[in-house]
């Protein structure tokens, strides 16, 4: 299901599932959309997203377009030691 926040304003988007678990109750997911990418688009997409729906846990996410290591494939997650800022 989406929701963009019902305020007019559009800047946030978000998804709304459930992941099912096999030992009892499912999760609940809001995916957030960031309308830009960059580290303060990222975190008025957080804030908003927190204020919002309350979740227990947070996990962000990006894309590691320019991470040209052997052995990745398309759709391989990495993991980061350390994060450095680009912007």
């Amino acid at each position: 299901r989406r929701d963009n926040g019902g305020d007019g304003a559009n800047t946030h988007a978000w998804l709304l599932g459930e992941l099912p678990t096999e030992a009892g109750p499912s999760y609940r997911i809001v995916l957030a959309l960031a309308g830009r990418a960059g580290n303060s688009s990222g975190a008025l997409t957080t804030q908003a997203t927190v204020a919002r729906w309350k979740p227990r846990y947070v996990l962000l996410v990006g894309i590691a377009g320019g991470l040209a290591r052997d052995g990745l494939h398309l759709g391989d997650v990495a993991i980061a030691t350390e994060v450095a800022a680009y912007e």
